[in-house]
């Protein structure tokens, strides 16, 4: 990873949210969320943020890095409002099996497709 922390991350995070061409953020290992502070927290709303504005992206990968339950939970109403985000990784060792199960729930509705039209076609008879 690049080694980003929670001050870099929110600087980052602004730039996600100004572009409109990122269609995965990779921001694994970049010891982010350790130091359980407000710095942290502030960090992790930004991502949020600019994660919610960044209508492009669909992949987020956040694995390896250090954020606690207070910061998932904040993480979880931006991906249920963010039904175009298909992937969202986060190392579920680092939070509680309950919120690791909300966030996996989330993520799999968005990748469930709904059939348009009542389902399948039947088949006309060849005369």
């Amino acid at each position: 990873g690049n080694l980003l922390g929670d001050k870099g991350l929110i600087d980052f995070a602004r730039a996600v949210g100004a572009s409109s061409d990122i269609k995965a953020l990779i921001l694994a290992g970049n010891r982010m969320g350790g130091s359980g502070t407000e710095e942290s927290m502030e960090a992790v709303k930004c991502l949020c943020g600019g994660i919610t504005a960044n209508a492009s992206l669909m992949r987020v990968d956040l694995n390896g890095n250090f954020f606690s339950d207070d910061h998932v939970r904040e993480f979880l109403p931006m991906l249920a409002g963010k039904p175009e985000l298909k992937q969202f990784r986060l190392s579920p060792a680092r939070m509680s099996r309950q919120l690791s199960e909300e966030m996996a729930n989330i993520i799999s509705k968005h990748n469930t497709k709904k059939k348009k039209g009542g389902g399948k076609k039947k088949k006309k008879k060849k005369k």
